[in-house]
């Protein structure tokens, strides 16, 4: 009757292991899903055991191997396939796999050798629990049987941990997401529970009755696994609709924001930010540090401004800051969700159009009245010499085919089509800088103090515009008996100065003071378009641009531009 018993079960798990590779495989080609592929993998160790026990269960020594891989395996498995199916991303590479099945696979491989090494005259070994598994075989001290033991409990201890957490997954995910009924947390548990039930009571169901019907029991486990698989899989649609897109694809939308998303506790120390906040500062310190660290301000900063300059690992740039709440239970505030919009490009923009308004409403008016209430004298002869009426004619003409040209010029720098490149030799582009304006002001001394080797990764067709400017400036405006301009250069870890000196009558407080504050007004403006070109090339560069008297006299106008390095 025993006999008959255990070819009963060995049918039975046979038959079982089949159909439960069958299932993995359709698993595997139905669905792309990674939760599918981990699931193909549970059931197909399922479906392997199953036949490694209808091919060795009338061996004992040999079936307690195969039952302890197979008690180590699965909760490995399981645990995967719930990771994948939740969204969690901690297995998702072969090194985090490897790690993640270690000591399932150490415990395995103790437990392994221990039974190569056991004479059958020593039993089986089998037996629920985790208790020890004899004395040390013949040729095996105490100490590497003590080794082995305490890898096989390590590992039989970390797979029992392993099904606890990933059943709480299991159930959290349906709890989360209505269409997934009670039954599919039921099912899926029985797969990845019922070896670990059969192990702690086969001592009982044995001491019962015996070593067949204890094995009859498990092929049947087997074949309910069958149709628990064809139950999830099949009827049940577990892979029509993945709830791993709920986790996934919050953190997935975070990291598609091009806009910096920084979240933070009462403490205000980062605890999330996205990728493009690790990109924008640096990502060395983007999470665990204080805010102020990260972004260079705190939070009462940010709540208080509606722009502000931060620096980033391109330079300097204009940020809008966005602050909201984060409430738990009982609307305790926890802390803070801050996005920061680069609002860099629409504030260079905004400029621009405010400074066209007033070339065209304050400098092309006065002009054009300039040239025409000439002309009228000249018509007239309302005593004016015609020669001089006529000179101031063509002069204006010439200012105002200049500031068309500057115009011009501030157009197309800011519509270069942004390609960074990976160096930009400095020394060589203030040399062409100074050599197009030294041809138009022979009089003026230009010398440069700018390194060999100094390179920046900045656009260097910008940084030429801006360059020209800023010595055209000096040079047009210089009024002392012996004209000079210097051009030098400094670097330091974080920054690259540019510096424009000249011993002229330096930069008027009010053009400084407009450039500083960014706007214009109709009682406090700039007189031309030369020093905002400067300005909206240096933003476009990354960098910062301010100004300084010269000793003895004249100005000093410099030029921080981002190093690139960290």
């Amino acid at each position: 009757m025993a006999i008959e018993l255990l070819t009963v079960a060995r049918v039975l798990a046979g038959a079982s292991g089949v159909a439960l590779l069958v299932a993995a495989a359709w698993t595997r080609s139905a669905w792309r899903a990674p939760s599918a592929r981990s699931f193909s993998v549970l059931i197909g160790l399922l479906g392997t055991s199953a036949l490694a026990l209808a091919a060795v269960a009338p061996n004992r020594p040999a079936y307690s191997v195969v039952w302890l891989l197979t008690l180590l395996a699965i909760p490995v498995a399981f645990g995967a396939f719930a990771l994948d199916y939740y969204g969690l991303d901690l297995v998702t590479t072969p090194w985090r796999l490897a790690a993640f099945a270690l000591p399932a696979v150490a415990a395995g491989g103790s437990g392994v050798a221990y039974h190569l090494l056991r004479p059958p005259s020593m039993g089986t070994g089998m037996g629920g629990g985790t208790g020890m598994m004899g004395p040390a075989p013949p040729g095996l001290s105490p100490l590497a049987l003590d080794l082995l033991v305490a890898v096989r409990e390590v590992g039989l201890y970390y797979a029992s941990g392993v099904i606890f957490v990933a059943v709480a997954l299991v159930v959290g995910t349906v709890v989360q997401y209505d269409h997934l009924g009670p039954g599919v947390v039921v099912t899926l548990s029985f797969l990845g529970v019922w070896q670990w039930g059969g192990y702690l009571l086969m001592p009982e169901v044995m001491a019962a009755t015996d070593y067949a019907t204890a094995l009859a029991l498990i092929g049947g486990c087997y074949a309910v696994s069958v149709v628990a698989v064809g139950t999830v899989a099949g009827v049940g649609g577990l892979f029509e609709t993945l709830p791993a897109a709920g986790t996934v694809g919050s953190r997935t939308a975070l990291d598609s924001l091009d806009d910096p998303m920084l979240t933070v506790d009462d403490s205000g120390t980062v605890l999330c930010a996205n990728e493009a906040a690790c990109r924008t500062f640096d990502p060395s310190r983007a999470v665990g540090s204080p805010l102020e660290r990260v972004v260079g301000v705190d939070i009462g900063t940010l709540r208080e401004r509606d722009r502000l300059s931060l620096e980033t690992t391109e330079g300097s740039r204009w940020f809008q800051p966005g602050l909201s709440a984060v409430a738990g239970r009982g609307d305790i505030r926890l802390g803070t969700v801050i996005v920061l919009r680069d609002v860099t490009r629409r504030r260079t923009r905004e400029q621009r159009l405010q400074v066209l308004s007033r070339v065209l409403r304050h400098n092309l008016r006065n002009d054009m009245n300039v040239i025409r209430g000439n002309a009228e004298l000249i018509t007239d002869g309302a005593g004016i010499d015609p020669s001089t009426g006529a000179e101031q004619i063509r002069r204006t003409a010439d200012e105002l085919v200049e500031l068309g040209e500057r115009a011009r010029e501030v157009e197309r720098m800011m519509s270069f089509e942004e390609h960074p490149e990976p160096a930009v030799d400095v020394a060589a582009t203030v040399e062409t800088a100074v050599s197009a304006v030294g041809e138009r002001y022979p009089a003026v001394e230009v010398t440069t103090a700018v390194p060999a080797d100094s390179t920046l990764p900045v656009d260097g067709r910008v940084l030429r515009v801006v360059l020209e400017n800023v010595i055209e400036n000096a040079c047009q405006h210089n009024d002392a008996d012996e004209p000079i301009v210097v051009v030098s250069a400094d670097r330091s870890e974080d920054r690259f100065r540019l510096a424009v000196s000249d011993n002229g009558p330096g930069i008027p407080e009010m053009e400084r003071s407009v450039i500083a504050a960014g706007t214009e007004d109709p009682l406090e403006h700039s007189t031309g378009l030369g020093l905002w070109a400067v300005e909206w090339g240096v933003t476009r560069l990354g960098g910062e641009l301010s100004f300084a008297d010269n000793e003895p006299r004249g100005a000093v106008v410099r030029i921080d531009l981002p190093t690139g390095e960290p």
